[in-house]
C-alpha cells in the first residue's frame, strides 16, 4: 500500500484548495491515514480549512464545514501537548472559527452587508476582541499579520471603522512583505485599494489592485486572482473597455468551470452591462 507522508497530503491539499478544487483536496485528506494524534489532529484542520473555504466561495454554511471544524477540534484537543506544532493548531482553529464567523455575520441572503446597521454590537465586539487576541497571541509575524488582517475587515466592513481598519491593512501589508507571504500582501492591498478608491485617489487604488492580481498568480490562488481580476476590471471598463472586458470574459469562463457562482454571475453582469 501506497504511504505518503502526512506533511505532503496536506501540502497537496492546500495546492488544490489554491486552485480551486476543494471536492479534491477533501478526498485526498479523507483517504489519508494517520498514525499519531499529532497527525490526525494535522489533517482534521486541513479538512476544516478546505471545507471552510469552500463555503466562503460558494456562499453556503453546509454541515459538512461544521462538521469538519467539530472534528478539527475534537483531534487537536485530543493531541493534548504543549509543543509547537500542536500550539500552531490550535491557534490556526480558533483563527479559522474568526474567518468563519465573520463571513456568516457579512453575507446576508442578498450578498455582503457592511456596516454596523442592523447588528448586534456584542457581536460585533466579541469579533474584534476575538480578532486582537489572535493578533496579540499569534506564533509568528505571517500569523499575525493575517490577525491584523481580519481585525480590519471586521472594522472596516462590520464595524464602520474606516480609519482603524486603514492601520490594520496597511500592518498586514507591511507584513506580508517583510515574511514574503504573498497572499497576505494581497489582501492587504485590495482593501487598501478600495480605502483609497473611496477617498477618491483612484490611481492609487487600482495600482494596489493590479499588484494584488501579480500577488495572487504568484501565489497560484485561481479564486483569489478571478476575484481581483473582475474588480480590476470592474474599475477600469469605463476607461479602458479594451481590457476589462476580455478580462471580464475570461473570468466568467474559469468561474463556471470552477463553479464560483458569485464571480460567474458578477463578470456575466459586468459584460451583458456592456453590451457584451
Amino acid at each position: 500500500m501506497l504511504q505518503i507522508p502526512a506533511g505532503q497530503v496536506i501540502d497537496a491539499a492546500q495546492a488544490l484548495k489554491l486552485a480551486g478544487r476543494w471536492a479534491l483536496a477533501g478526498q485526498l485528506l479523507a483517504a489519508a491515514s494517520a498514525d499519531t494524534p499529532a497527525e490526525r489532529a494535522a489533517v482534521s484542520m486541513a479538512k476544516a480549512t478546505v471545507a471552510v473555504d469552500a463555503d466562503f466561495w460558494h456562499r453556503t454554511a453546509s454541515p459538512g464545514a461544521q462538521a469538519a471544524v467539530a472534528e478539527a477540534t475534537s483531534f487537536i484537543t485530543e493531541a493534548a501537548g504543549a509543543d509547537a506544532e500542536l500550539t500552531v493548531l490550535r491557534y490556526d482553529l480558533e483563527m479559522l472559527r474568526l474567518q468563519r464567523d465573520y463571513s456568516t455575520e457579512l453575507f446576508r441572503p442578498d450578498g455582503p452587508e457592511s456596516g454596523p446597521g442592523g447588528r448586534d454590537p456584542a457581536v460585533l465586539d466579541e469579533l474584534a476582541a476575538r480578532a486582537r487576541h489572535l493578533r496579540e497571541t499569534a506564533p509568528g509575524r505571517r500569523r499575525a499579520g493575517s490577525a491584523a488582517f481580519w481585525a480590519g475587515v471586521i472594522d472596516d466592513n462590520l464595524r464602520g471603522d474606516a480609519a482603524s481598519a486603514r492601520s490594520l491593512f496597511t500592518e498586514a501589508v507591511a507584513i506580508g512583505e517583510e515574511t514574503g507571504d504573498d497572499l497576505l500582501t494581497s489582501y492587504g492591498l485590495r482593501h487598501l485599494g478600495y480605502a483609497n478608491d473611496q477617498a477618491g485617489d483612484a490611481g492609487l487604488a487600482r495600482q494596489q489592485w493590479r499588484r494584488a492580481v501579480e500577488l495572487r498568480q504568484r501565489a497560484g490562488c485561481v479564486p483569489l486572482t478571478l476575484a481581483q481580476q473582475l474588480l480590476v476590471a470592474e474599475a477600469t471598463v469605463k476607461d479602458d473597455p479594451g481590457t476589462a472586458l476580455p478580462v471580464a470574459a475570461e473570468v466568467r469562463q474559469w468561474a463556471a468551470a470552477l463553479g464560483i457562482a458569485i464571480l460567474e454571475t458578477g463578470a456575466a453582469a459586468l459584460l451583458e452591462g456592456a453590451g457584451r
